[in-house]
């Protein structure tokens, strides 16, 4: 009986079929034998409460979600990425749904097996690069209990946002230039299949599309004492379901979604069921360790001879709707053929409180267009917006959207220099850039960030992948500047 093919991209071999033993199965790349899920089988169950997720990873201020929100208007959703089959109005997933006829969900068959992150590659469909993710649908399995047999009830807390890069070469990151998202929490998840809806309309949180096409990663936790996220721990167990994206792409379910993927998958898994490693859901370096004795970054090929190829069963429609503020930035002191960044930080601080009231890591075109949405959708607002590029210094400008009126052409000049990220030009950029002279791209992990935040390619003020006298040349002559600050 053949299974999917899953090979761990580092590993020596590719090998199909069923786990033979623990050990020697781990070490021949195997996994666990997928399984069918019965449609049947779905629970729906729907989110309680959301909070902005920071590209840092920190979780904001959590509210409630009402049932009757505060918008200008109506909600316009649009597909961005289905790999479910679904629709925004119905439970339509896994059925005869709106791309053609779906195969079912599977997932991987055992009860105790744990996966609390994954990273998909996600191919967006291209009318919706750039906005916002508003209403979000998620397939998975928990069990509270671990073991064997799923039993038990908990509450779950899932962090979902997306990357503007996901890697498929085997080396990592398995995201990288993450942008902001969202914290859902769900209340008394039985054992079992679920289907989890996550409606956005009442809220100002969102999940930002990337402007290109790139990752959409999930992290699964659970709520404290005080109701703030926190790890799980064994012996729960959490797992994606799997899907078919049904696009024209497709081997096996040709379909007419206009989003798509490969089958790469990148998984914290620890084989736990296995007797080896601990998933603790954060990717600890920016390396793949499929083939270490313990590993926890690792990289799966979903490719099913039987099943075609295969994702995380998940679903993201963005509102037309939204009130936004969008513009143009320029990055000085870049070579014409050097790369922009793909994201920025956002500050909105409202003129009327002096508060910053939202902050958000949106993707940036290669010409250089933002979009941020507003974060009060209802009333709009007065607003003093402060954005942030890797080694630019802030930059301020005014929007005002009182009314619920979109704002364009808000655009900035950001001043080049800040190696250290810390708003100024001074000795520390010297120190880190005296640092890494004279080192250039092709040395391990230039694009990756230390402890620190700070990258290797972050002394190449240019952007010409070399760290030399013209990058020199660019920071003295900023030398003692400052950003804005709110």
């Amino acid at each position: 009986m053949m299974k999917g093919r899953i090979s761990y991209v580092g590993a020596s071999l590719i090998a199909c079929g069923l786990i033979a033993s623990a050990s020697s199965a781990f070490a021949q790349g195997m996994r666990f034998p997928l399984a069918d899920v019965p449609v049947k089988s779905l629970k729906s169950s729907v989110a309680s409460a959301v909070a902005p997720l920071y590209a840092s990873g920190r979780i904001g201020q959590w509210s409630q979600i009402e049932s009757t929100p505060n918008v200008k208007n109506a909600p316009n959703l649009v597909m961005a990425w289905d790999s479910m089959s679904t629709s925004p109005t119905t439970l339509a997933a896994f059925t005869q749904g709106v791309y053609g006829a779906h195969p079912g969900p599977k997932r991987i068959n055992n009860d105790s097996y744990r996966e609390y992150l994954w990273v998909n590659d996600a191919n967006f469909v291209p009318s919706t690069l750039g906005r916002f993710g508003r209403y979000l649908k998620l397939g998975v399995y928990v069990n509270p209990n671990g073991g064997t047999t799923g039993a038990g009830t908990a509450d779950y807390i899932f962090k979902i946002s997306t990357a503007a890069k996901f890697d498929d070469t085997g080396n990592g990151p398995a995201a990288d230039h993450e942008l902001t998202g969202i914290a859902a929490r769900f209340n008394g998840l039985a054992a079992g299949n679920h289907i989890l809806t996550i409606d956005l309309a009442s809220t100002a949180t969102s999940v930002p599309i990337p402007r290109q096409n790139g990752a959409l990663r999930i992290e699964v936790g659970k709520p404290d004492g005080v109701g703030q996220y926190t790890k799980l721990v064994f012996p729960s167990s959490i797992q994606p379901l799997l899907s078919n994206m049904l696009s024209p792409g497709e081997p096996l379910f040709p379909g007419t979604n206009t989003s798509s993927s490969s089958s790469w998958q990148w998984d914290d898994d620890g084989d736990v069921a296995f007797g080896f490693g601990s998933p603790d859901y954060v990717l600890q370096d920016f390396t793949n360790t499929a083939s270490e004795a313990f590993p926890f970054a690792e990289q799966y090929d979903y490719t099913d001879a039987t099943r075609g190829i295969l994702q995380c069963a998940a679903a993201i429609f963005v509102d037309t709707n939204v009130t936004t503020i969008s513009g143009q930035l320029s990055f000085s002191g870049l070579v014409a053929s050097a790369a922009k960044p793909s994201s920025a930080i956002f500050q909105v601080k409202s003129v009327a409180t002096g508060q910053v009231i939202s902050t958000q890591t949106v993707g940036v075109s290669s010409a250089g267009a933002y979009t941020i949405m507003d974060p009060q959708q209802g009333t709009g607002g007065n607003y003093v917006v402060y954005v942030k590029a890797s080694h630019w210094l802030q930059k301020s400008f005014t929007a005002n959207t009182t009314g619920g009126l979109n704002v364009s052409g808000r655009n900035a000049v950001l001043t080049n220099g800040d190696c250290n990220h810390d708003n100024m030009v001074d000795l520390f950029d010297y120190l880190v850039m005296s640092g890494v002279y004279e080192l250039d791209s092709s040395v391990p992990g230039w694009d990756y960030p230390a402890e620190s935040g700070v990258r290797t390619a972050d002394g190449d003020l240019n952007g010409d992948l070399i760290v030399d006298f013209f990058d020199y040349l660019i920071l003295s002559s900023n030398y003692e500047l400052e950003g804005d600050t709110p």
